[in-house]
């Protein structure tokens, strides 16, 4: 037990009162989980469904998102990064999923145009069926792969395949 103080309607007071422990602690961190229940709300992965096992995943899915984002915002004030660098809540939610996406997936090869000269500014435009070059006229381009997926340290190595290429 410990003693609070509330405020008595009938003397318009503060008068000291004894409280349970447990409720004392549950008004501390009252607003925490209300601040919980209101990012729940903002930004839902939902699928309705009449399985009860598929809606339980759902909100886990949410639970570990939000978690995983006041974790983020915590280490940046740790970091002390200003707050125009930090993502918001739906920039998190969007790295995470493109990060399941593109997970244990080979980057994307297209076939482009072949140009005389190699420089940063080259448009690289992806040939149609219809238009098909020759094979002196076509070259492999690998799509870069984003940032979370090159280092999630899973060991993308290179594979080797067997025309040797230009480097």
């Amino acid at each position: 037990m410990t003693i609070v103080q509330r405020w008595d309607r009938k003397e318009h007071k503060h008068v000291q009162v004894n409280c349970p422990a447990i409720v004392k602690e549950y008004n501390e961190h009252m607003g925490e989980v209300d601040v919980f229940d209101m990012l729940m709300s903002l930004y839902k992965v939902d699928h309705k469904s009449t399985e009860w096992y598929i809606r339980i995943f759902f909100w886990a899915l949410n639970v570990a998102i939000i978690n995983g984002w006041l974790l983020y915002r915590q280490h940046c004030q740790q970091l002390q990064q200003p707050i125009c660098i930090q993502q918001d809540l739906v920039e998190f939610t969007s790295a995470i999923s493109e990060a399941l996406i593109h997970q244990n997936k080979l980057p994307q090869v297209v076939v482009c145009k072949n140009t005389s000269t190699l420089s940063s500014s080259t448009n690289l435009e992806p040939v149609s069926e219809e238009e098909q070059l020759p094979e002196s006229k076509k070259r492999l381009v690998s799509v870069p792969a984003r940032d979370v997926v090159r280092f999630d340290n899973t060991g993308h190595l290179p594979t080797h395949c067997e025309p040797k290429q230009r480097c």
